[in-house]
This record gives C-alpha cells, structure tokens and sequence, in this order.
C-alpha cells in the first residue's frame, strides 16, 4: 500500500488506527514485516547510492506518471 510506504518513509509515528487496521486486514504479520523491511531498505539503498555517487537525486513528480494501460 502507498500510505503505507509513505508513513515509514516520511513519519512511522504517524500511523493511523485506520491504516493499522486496513494493513492488518490485508496481510499476515510475517507479510507486513517483509513489507516494512523492503521499503526502508530500499530507500536506505538509494541514500546510500545518492551519498556514494552513483545515482542522482530526482523528485517522483519529475518523471513520467504511469497510467492503467499505458506505457512510461
């Protein structure tokens, strides 16, 4: 989910109790744990790549926006 992602991105204390329970309802525990370590991972991977020189920094909103049957 990508409320969820953003909460553990941007604010972990900002989870809501209707977000809890809608990811509860979603998945088994050990699913949301996968979930959680692969999202910040990632994002602590593109910090680390960004800090190294290997990749540069560009805002989601600067690149194309995929569609429901269209093409990047």
């Amino acid at each position: 989910m990508i409320e969820f992602a953003d909460v553990l991105i941007g604010d972990p204390r900002s989870m809501t109790p209707e977000l809890s329970a809608a990811l509860q309802a979603e998945f088994e525990p050990d699913q949301l744990r996968e979930l959680a370590l692969t999202i910040t991972m990632g994002v602590e991977f593109c910090k680390a790549a960004v800090a190294y020189g290997h990749a540069t920094v560009k805002r989601f909103t600067e690149g194309p926006i995929p569609s429901p049957g269209g093409s990047v």
